[in-house]
């Protein structure tokens, strides 16, 4: 579990807002706030099914559970605090934040197949 994983953790359990502030003692008791450090994951290491540029058909299930399939283009590769994902702008003008892999849902998003 990465420290991002452990304050989205503690965020998405508290019933009222949670603030999590977090400093890393650097030399000579020193603070270093937490965005001041190397994520060690590399988006160009990135192990994934798709590459920029890719024609893809996206799957996204709404909140009420109904899906909505559109096509769309994978426009970037990278990590955010929710951890890594494939980027895709549909043709509907929207965004969505896929999985690496294909059937690999993400915040209610996968990329199921490609053009």
């Amino acid at each position: 579990m990465t420290l991002q994983d452990l304050i989205a953790s503690i965020q998405a359990a508290a019933t009222s807002g949670v603030t999590v502030n977090i400093n890393v003692q650097g030399g000579a008791g020193l603070s270093t706030p937490i965005d001041d450090i190397d994520n060690d994951i590399d988006d160009d290491d990135l192990d994934t099914d798709f590459d920029i540029g890719d024609r893809v058909l996206v799957c996204h299930i709404r909140h009420d559970g109904t899906r909505v399939h559109t096509n769309g283009t994978v426009d970037s590769i990278g990590t955010d605090d929710k951890g890594p994902y494939v980027r895709v702008t549909g043709d509907n003008g929207k965004h969505y934040r896929c999985g690496l892999h294909y059937d690999e849902e993400r915040l209610g998003s996968m990329i199921v197949t490609v053009e």
